[in-house]
């Protein structure tokens, strides 16, 4: 399961005026990507990279593709697929939903987001009863933690 979180909204007027390809957008610390099909479809991401954070930039030696570089350590991302072409076959870019607004031609992108077990129903919590809860000091950096029947090390 997951849910969906607002991440940015888009007028008609900035849909209009996306170029087809590649769009880069600021927004927050790493901005996004939207890329405008032929057939005006669009798709979005976030600008950051899957491998280790780095931002993409366009490819100044190939400016009219749909491949973007990674500024951190040059992979490449093809936005029209969502896919990286370098490495090859390694990935596949985490796409935002893009959702029509009922009025006018604006788009809102969202995130997909896991939903976490511990945000939905915590429960009341359970009393501890005295001596159920021991931690024990081994050595320097460890230490054993024992509630009830199970031990953390």
């Amino acid at each position: 399961m997951s849910a969906l979180k607002e991440y940015a909204t888009l007028t008609e007027q900035e849909v209009d005026a996306l170029k087809l390809g590649v769009n880069l957008r600021s927004c927050g610390k790493s901005g996004y990507i939207v890329y405008k099909s032929d057939t005006g479809d669009l798709r979005a991401c976030e600008n950051v990279c899957r491998h280790q954070g780095g931002s993409f930039a366009p490819d100044i030696e190939d400016s009219a593709s749909c491949v973007l570089k990674c500024t951190r350590h040059y992979w490449e991302l093809d936005v029209s697929k969502m896919e990286y072409v370098n490495p090859p076959g390694v990935h596949k870019q985490k796409e935002l939903i893009v959702k029509r607004n009922s009025r006018g031609k604006g788009v809102t992108l969202f995130q997909q987001r896991p939903l976490v077990p511990w945000d939905n129903d915590p429960g009341a919590p359970l009393p501890i009863l005295p001596g159920e809860l021991t931690v024990t000091y081994l050595t320097h950096a460890c230490v054993e933690i024992q509630l009830g029947g199970k031990k953390l090390m």
